[in-house]
């Protein structure tokens, strides 16, 4: 901003500056830790071969999900921030405006987590290669993971501009909590029910977030699934024509570049 620091903020702005900036800082960290505990059990319980794995399906997962989290995130601030401004600072407006993003969110983000299962054997070959293709079975169970959380994208701006980001600590600690508990568990099993725990996990932040966001943000989910229904035919229809090409051999002998393009 080429701007110099304006020094002497204090008292009342300061504490809660602080106060809400620490809010934020700790509920992001925990969610992160909740993400990479998954790694660190598994390497005690099953070993450097089974991390490998994971870690590989996990990050592969991870770099395609952030293209659709971090601007779904950042417009999620400016949008139901102008949505507040628009009623005078009420929460009337988030509704109105939930109608029309997750509406957009879904018929952008689904066809990505679904191009990610389907091109996943392409993907493993052409990035890590063929000898980590045990991995597969991981992506396809972390790619449905991270598209059940496309819901509560939003729910850190949506709190925040509700004035309740007081809620978002104890909702993040308890998915840690609950998170370690299942992968210790699941690690009894291999690594392939460590992933279905991580699903199970993202299942219930979704659920909950849902509920967080109609709770304090008066944000009725049954408008926005009936608003969105009109994405199921072409999601079908998308996802018929992609699994009718990889099957039919039409694209069989492309390069695998060309072909998950």
């Amino acid at each position: 901003t080429r701007m110099t620091p304006l020094f002497g903020l204090k008292g009342t702005h300061l504490h809660e500056m602080l106060t809400f900036s620490g809010q934020l800082f700790a509920s992001r960290m925990i969610a992160n830790i909740r993400l990479y505990a998954a790694t660190f059990i598994i390497g005690g319980f099953l070993g450097p071969a089974a991390v490998g794995y994971y870690r590989a399906a996990e990050r592969l997962v991870g770099a395609i999900a952030e293209i659709v989290f971090v601007p779904t995130e950042v417009l999620s601030w400016s949008l139901f921030r102008k949505a507040r401004a628009r009623f005078d600072g009420r929460l009337d407006g988030f509704q109105t405006q939930a109608n029309v993003f997750f509406r957009i969110l879904f018929a952008l983000a689904v066809p990505v987590f679904i191009w990610l299962t389907l091109m996943g054997p392409d993907l493993i070959r052409v990035l890590l290669g063929p000898e980590w293709l045990p991995a597969l079975p991981i992506v396809a169970i972390l790619a449905l993971s991270r598209a059940l959380m496309l819901p509560g994208l939003p729910t850190e701006a949506i709190l925040s501009l509700a004035g309740e980001i007081r809620r978002l600590i104890p909702f993040t600690l308890f998915f840690l909590v609950l998170s370690v508990l299942l992968t210790l568990i699941a690690v009894q099993f291999g690594i392939y029910a460590v992933a279905l725990a991580q699903l199970a996990v993202s299942i219930g932040t979704m659920t909950a977030a849902t509920w967080m966001q109609r709770r304090y943000a008066m944000i009725r989910w049954r408008t926005v699934l009936l608003g969105s229904r009109r994405i199921i035919l072409p999601l079908a229809i998308g996802t018929a024509m992609m699994v009718g090409m990889l099957y039919s051999g039409s694209v069989a002998d492309l390069p695998p570049f060309l072909r998950m393009g």
